[in-house]
């Protein structure tokens, strides 16, 4: 490639960044939740910002983005979002309670720990329906918070557990589950 063509080449990526920064930047006031209805990513073949639901979005929905770290607690948050020029109501930031920002604080820790020793439990001779509690229990938190895109893996160890248990039907449940909420790349 030739410096010319390499230069019109670097200036149409620049422009295509700003002009989707802008783009960004338009909806971040309105349409900004710490509960994202979407993802963002950017497809290097088709040299385009692709923008991807990762919640069921029905016709008249408003489409949300968030615009931080999710993990963060609610005043990291807010303060990381001041850099828009707005301060974020959703519900993730207007109900946040202590425990709901240790939950996001602590997540991906948990669910990394968790991810990382589901073969000893469910090998564990003990193993059990009452078991899965804890993990259900989180689940039920993860969901009140909007961050079961965040959590595929706690869906799949619950998967795991209940085909030890050789449960099917709660298996299918958590396998739809975990492919509806994991990452699109992901899959």
């Amino acid at each position: 490639m030739d410096i010319a063509r390499l230069g019109k080449w670097v200036q149409g990526l620049i422009i295509g960044w700003f002009s989707s920064y802008c783009f960004l930047l338009y909806f971040v006031k309105s349409f900004s939740s710490c509960i994202s209805s979407i993802c963002v990513e950017f497809d290097a073949q088709s040299f385009s910002m692709k923008y991807i639901a990762i919640r069921d979005i029905n016709a008249g929905d408003q489409i949300f983005l968030s615009y931080c770290n999710q993990a963060m607690p609610a005043k990291e948050r807010r303060k990381q979002l001041e850099t828009y020029g707005f301060v974020c109501q959703c519900t993730a930031c207007v109900d946040a309670t202590p425990e709901s920002d240790k939950l996001r604080q602590e997540l991906e820790e948990r669910l990394s720990k968790l991810f990382q020793g589901r073969e000893a439990m469910i090998a564990d001779p003990k193993f059990n329906v009452g078991s899965l509690d804890p993990l259900l229990k989180l689940e039920k938190d993860i969901m009140k918070e909007g961050l079961e895109t965040e959590s595929p893996y706690l869906f799949r160890v619950i998967m795991d557990g209940y085909l030890k248990l050789k449960n099917q039907k709660k298996a299918e449940e958590y396998a739809k589950k975990l492919f509806k909420y994991a990452h699109p790349s992901a899959l």
